[in-house]
C-alpha cells in the first residue's frame, strides 16, 4: 500500500477538480490517500470526497490563506510538518503555489518523495515585475526539494525547464484528463434554447468559468457589441459562480448588449449548454490545463480561445479551433465572427478536437499515468530507505 498525502490550498476550479479526481479515482487497494485542504475556501470539498469514497479517503483541514500571511504561514508550516511525520507518507503531492511552497518546505527532511503540480505558475499571474521575480525565485528555491514536477500541459513543462525551476529530468508531463462520455450528451436544441429563453435561430456563445479577472469575461463582453452588429441574434451564456469580477451585468448594459448577455451562475447542466453552443469561448488571461476547454471539445463545440500557454497545447489555429489575443476584445470579436460565419470549418475543427480529446485526454489515461508515477517514486524511496 502506497501512502499519499494530497496537499492543496486552492480548493476551487480546476485545482479542486484535479485533487478530487485523484482522491476518488485512484485504486484504494493500491493507494491510501489523505487530503490536507484549506478550510478557508470550499466548505463542501471534504464532504464531496467522503460521499464519493465512503470515507475511505481521510480529509484534514488546514488553516491557510492564498495571500501571504506570516503568522498563519509559519503555523501552517509546523502543522504540515507534524501531519507529515505522523502520516509516514511515501508520497507528498503538493498542488498550486501556496501549498507547493509550504508543503515542500515542511517535508524537505522526510523520506517521502515530493511531487509538485503548479496548475499554472504564480509568476504567470503577475503584472508587477518585482512580484514576478520574487515568485520565480521562490519556485526555484522550492524546486530543490522536488522529486517530480508534474506539468498538466506541455507548455507548463517547457516553462519549468526554461526558468530552471527544477532539473529537466525531474519534469514530467501528465496532461489533465476527463471522461469524454459525460459531455457527449444528446440534447434537444430547441427545447434547451426555449428553457433558456432563446429562439431556435439565435446564435449561442457559451463560456464556462467563475467570474473572476483571470477568466477574461470582461473582454468577452466588450467584444460583444461588434459580434452583435454582425450577428444580431447572438447571445452569450456565462456559466460560473460570481467571484471577484462582479459588475459584468452593468458592463453589458453600458455597452448596450445587456439583453444578449446571460449570467447563469454555477450550473449543473454544463454538458447540455455545450451541446447547444454555436461557439465555446475561453477568453482567459492565464491557464494551466483548463478542464473547461477539454470538456467543450469533448462536447463537440467549436472553440475560440486565448492564445496563451495551457491553451495552445490543444487549440491549433484552423485545426482544432480559433485563437484570439488575450485581453483584446477586437481580436476576440474577429475570431468569434469567423467561427459563426465559416460553419463548415467550425464543424470540421470541432470534430477534430473531439477526436483529439478522446485519444489524448481521457480520465482513465490520466489516472493510470499518475498511478505509475506514484509507484515509480515509492519504489525509489523504498530503495533509498
Amino acid at each position: 500500500m502506497i501512502r499519499v498525502a494530497q496537499v492543496v490550498e486552492a480548493v476551487e476550479g480546476g485545482c479542486k477538480k484535479h485533487v478530487l479526481e485523484l482522491a476518488t479515482g485512484l485504486d484504494p487497494a493500491r493507494f491510501q490517500q489523505t487530503v490536507i485542504h484549506s478550510c478557508r475556501r470550499d466548505s463542501g470539498f471534504p464532504e464531496a470526497i467522503d460521499d464519493a469514497t465512503g470515507g475511505a479517503v481521510e480529509t484534514i483541514p488546514w488553516n491557510v490563506l492564498r495571500r501571504f500571511c506570516p503568522l498563519l504561514d509559519v503555523q501552517g508550516y509546523f502543522y504540515l510538518g507534524r501531519l507529515f511525520r505522523e502520516g509516514d507518507h511515501d508520497i507528498i503531492h503538493c498542488h498550486s503555489a501556496k501549498a507547493g511552497l509550504v508543503g515542500r518546505l515542511a517535508s524537505r527532511r522526510l523520506r517521502a518523495a515530493r511531487v509538485y503540480t503548479p496548475h499554472c505558475f504564480p509568476f504567470r499571474m503577475e503584472d508587477d515585475p518585482l512580484a514576478m521575480v520574487l515568485y520565480r525565485r521562490l519556485e526555484a528555491m522550492a524546486g530543490q526539494w522536488t522529486d517530480r514536477l508534474v506539468a498538466v500541459a506541455p507548455s507548463e513543462a517547457e516553462l519549468a525547464r526554461e526558468m530552471q525551476i527544477v532539473p529537466p529530468d525531474r519534469v514530467r508531463v501528465i496532461e489533465n484528463g476527463i471522461d469524454p462520455d459525460v459531455f457527449a450528451v444528446d440534447v434537444d436544441p430547441a427545447a434547451k434554447r426555449a428553457q433558456l429563453g432563446l429562439a431556435p435561430e439565435d446564435r449561442v456563445l457559451v463560456s464556462v468559468g467563475a467570474l473572476r479577472p483571470q477568466k477574461g469575461h470582461r473582454y468577452l463582453i466588450e467584444a460583444l457589441p461588434e459580434v452583435v452588429q454582425r450577428h444580431p441574434g447572438a447571445h452569450l451564456l456565462i456559466a460560473g459562480a460570481v467571484g471577484e469580477d462582479g459588475g459584468m451585468a452593468d458592463l453589458a448594459e453600458r455597452l448596450q448588449v445587456g439583453r444578449h448577455v446571460h449570467l447563469l451562475g454555477a450550473r449543473s447542466d454544463i454538458p447540455a449548454l455545450l451541446g447547444i453552443a454555436d461557439c465555446f469561448v475561453l477568453p482567459s488571461l492565464w491557464e494551466g490545463g483548463p478542464y473547461a476547454l477539454l470538456e467543450a471539445m469533448a462536447a463537440g463545440a467549436p472553440v475560440v480561445a486565448s492564445r496563451i500557454p495551457g491553451v495552445t497545447d490543444w487549440v491549433k489555429e484552423g485545426q482544432t479551433g480559433h485563437l484570439a489575443e488575450p485581453a483584446s476584445p477586437a481580436s476576440l470579436a474577429r475570431a468569434i465572427d469567423r467561427a459563426l460565419v465559416e460553419t463548415g470549418l467550425s464543424r470540421h475543427m470541432a470534430a477534430a478536437a473531439r477526436e483529439m480529446v478522446r485519444r489524448r485526454n481521457t480520465r482513465d489515461r490520466w489516472l493510470a499515468d499518475m498511478a505509475a508515477l506514484y509507484e515509480e517514486l515509492a519504489g525509489a524511496t523504498s530503495a533509498r530507505s
